[in-house]
């Protein structure tokens, strides 16, 4: 994690990996939360958008998805969901949600987590429905499009009284409408505004940018995951499905939200590399999250054990012959490298022309790993691995600043 200044850090790829362990075998899908999805009307049935957000929240881990939707839209949306559930509320001529108590109870029953605001309209009832949700519902809500319009047209201040854990994923625009403050000033000093906006109202805030901003108003992360290609409808419901799907199961935190920031920017970078940046789509971004999963669990694969490091075989050698090779496609040298007794001599090419001639070369001692599998370079069988430091100027040979015995270990 890199530091930017006091409680401010840039997420670096280690950071996050945790939030993606392997699971215990032993596990099922009562284990990893359920989540709600809630939103949509007749002018935004958007079918294939929720249920692309539901089937999002079961890539990011969550072990049951609910979509929450009007009744008047079940069958634009019923025949895209597959491993979903779903929930019918009562609604409108107009295909808005209309607030019940019981069912907003019901809806909300046993969910962990809720994404609330997708596709949802501007429905009489919306702001009933929003404040019904954060004076009950003790689990995360994330709030996004309609969610956010609907509590720019609320006392906010209701987001200090409720008990759930509230996220907000604004863009800047939606931000404007939210804190009333104008998109310039958001624009000139974003992070403070955003740390100073969290802190006030108690909440995880997510500023949308080509910089991703998360803060809890005590601690910021800044994202810089995401492409070019992301900027086409749907990304932002991604996000959340994202958010939704994950936060169903593991704690919310700051941290957690920016990871999840950060995983749908992975995956939204894979998609554009298959499908370019014009040409991929939100649910390109849904395609690559198993693959994103799997980018991050080799980072921390990739961390090297005390057992890793004893299988390499590290020696001093001495240089005893140096010649150009000249089949090698960059420039490199033809070492001959005596190792002792117990090794023998062996030969290496290495790519160090730029600081060191023929002449210097040899007599020098080196370090190198003797058990490197050979390789071919041109017509020199490359036996070991001569070990250097990158500079701007060319490579510096790593060598023991006193004389040490050929094939000497080092540790």
């Amino acid at each position: 994690m890199q530091k930017i200044k006091d409680n401010i850090f840039e997420i670096e790829l280690e950071d996050i990996n945790e939030f993606f362990n392997t699971r215990d075998e032993n596990l099922n899908k009562g284990d990893f939360g359920t989540v709600g999805i809630m939103g949509g009307c007749n002018n935004y049935s958007g079918a294939v958008k929720l249920a692309n957000m539901s089937f999002c929240a079961l890539r990011a881990g969550c072990g049951i998805s609910r979509v929450i939707i009007p009744s008047t839209i079940k069958d634009s949306v019923a025949p895209h969901l597959l491993e979903q559930t779903l929930f019918l509320m009562d609604s409108d001529k107009d295909g808005h949600m209309i607030y019940n108590k019981e069912k907003v109870k019901e809806a909300l029953y046993k969910l962990d987590a809720l994404a609330f605001g997708m596709g949802l309209g501007n429905g009489e009832d919306n702001k009933k429905i929003l404040e019904e949700i954060l004076q009950v519902f003790s689990g995360t809500v994330i709030l996004d499009a309609d969610g956010l319009n609907t509590l720019s047209n609320m006392d906010i201040e209701i987001l200090n009284k409720t008990n759930a854990k509230v996220v907000l994923t604004p863009h800047l625009k939606e931000f404007e409408r939210l804190s009333k403050i104008d998109l310039e000033a958001i624009k000139n000093d974003s992070i403070n505004i955003a740390i100073e906006f969290a802190k006030k109202y108690n909440v995880i805030l997510l500023l949308k940018g080509s910089t991703t901003i998360v803060t809890d108003g005590n601690i910021t992360y800044l994202v810089k995951r995401g492409c070019a290609g992301m900027a086409t409808a749907g990304s932002g419901d991604v996000l959340s499905g994202v958010l939704s799907g994950t936060l169903g199961y593991k704690e919310t935190s700051a941290l957690s939200v920016a990871a999840c920031a950060y995983l749908a920017g992975l995956a939204g970078e894979l998609a554009q590399e298959k499908y370019s940046d014009i040409s991929m789509t939100a649910s390109g971004t849904i395609e690559f999250i198993p693959e994103a999963i799997k980018y991050i669990r080799e980072c921390k694969n990739n961390l090297v054990e005390i057992e890793d490091f004893n299988k390499i075989d590290i020696r001093v050698g001495t240089i005893v012959d140096a010649s150009i090779n000249k089949g090698a496609k960059k420039s490199a040298y033809k070492l001959k490298i005596d190792f002792g007794e117990d090794i023998g001599i062996k030969m290496s090419s290495a790519q160090i022309t730029e600081l060191y001639t023929t002449e210097e070369l040899i007599g020098k001692q080196v370090i190198a790993v003797t058990n490197f599998k050979p390789v071919r370079i041109s017509q020199v069988k490359s036996e070991v691995l001569v070990l250097g430091i990158d500079s701007k100027n060319g490579v510096i040979l790593l060598e023991p600043n006193k004389e040490a015995k050929n094939g000497s270990k080092v540790y």
